[in-house]
């Protein structure tokens, strides 16, 4: 922890994440329950201080804005608005427009004589693999047919050979794995005072939901998410309690305002 300390200085994301895994280690009663989410949340953080002291800022920004900022499981709340000017800067600066996919430098430095495309996934996330992934999630939420034919082409540029090379490429079959399945929402509305909300954010992080984007709504929040979700209206917390909505296609099922409620509809899935 102590090296992770010094990595993250410099960056209120990274220092915000932190925290939030040492409250994690100071919780020991939820350990047992949240010990994936406790693991994943230490494999994230250590991937953003990696990116953030070698990759491309703007590689870095767009994967701590996104993953970082928040609860986890791609969540995006107050951080909406930045995590689109990200990756519509990413698109700029990174995409090719010719062949697909996008290159790992901007073509700016005239010492580098060729602009590749780095598509292995090793302890440092490949750029196409992120701005896949990014894209994904985005795009549920606010949808954009120019980014989603982006994916497409990205994606079909490994064609059938995907399958051979998966395993150098686990984010890349993530996201074609995510292309294929769908994205679905869980939203979890409250007043944003009491610890009732936390503990259904926790109860989200213990199941493996890779298919979800989550987005956290609170009454500072509402009313500026609602201008760019508007299906964020209709999902008003229920008589004051923090209340979770787990959607597919913004269909919702029954909503759940305790623990044992959301564990119920989320294990019925």
């Amino acid at each position: 922890m102590d090296d992770l300390s010094t990595a993250v200085d410099g960056d209120a994301h990274l220092k915000a994440h932190l925290a939030r895994v040492q409250a994690m280690l100071h919780e020991p009663r939820l350990l047992d329950r949240r010990g994936r989410d406790l693991a994943e949340a230490l494999a994230m953080l250590a991937a953003g201080t990696i990116l953030r002291a070698h990759a491309p800022a703007a590689v870095a920004d767009a994967f701590i804005g996104t993953r970082l900022s928040g609860p986890g499981r791609q969540t995006y709340g107050q951080g909406l608005d930045w995590a689109d000017t990200l990756q519509q800067r990413m698109d700029e600066r990174f995409w090719d427009a010719e062949s697909g996919g996008w290159f790992s430098t901007t073509g700016a430095d005239p010492s580098v004589l060729v602009r590749l495309k780095e598509d292995y996934d090793g302890a440092e996330p490949s750029a196409g693999a992120l701005a896949s992934l990014n894209i994904l999630m985005l795009s549920n939420l606010l949808p954009d047919d120019g980014r989603m034919a982006r994916v497409e082409r990205a994606l079909g540029r490994f064609g059938e050979r995907l399958g051979e090379v998966a395993r150098v490429v686990p984010l890349v079959a993530a996201a074609a794995s995510t292309w294929t399945a769908g994205v679905g929402q869980v939203v979890v509305s409250s007043t944003g005072e009491g610890d009732e909300a936390a503990a259904l954010h926790s109860a989200i992080a213990s199941h493996y939901l890779p298919f979800i984007v989550a987005v956290p709504v609170t009454d500072t929040s509402r009313e500026e998410l609602a201008a760019r979700l508007p299906f964020i209206a209709s999902l008003p917390p229920r008589d004051g309690a923090a209340t979770a909505y787990v959607c597919r296609n913004f269909v919702c099922q029954a909503p759940a305002s305790s623990v044992e409620a959301l564990e119920a509809v989320l294990l019925a899935r």
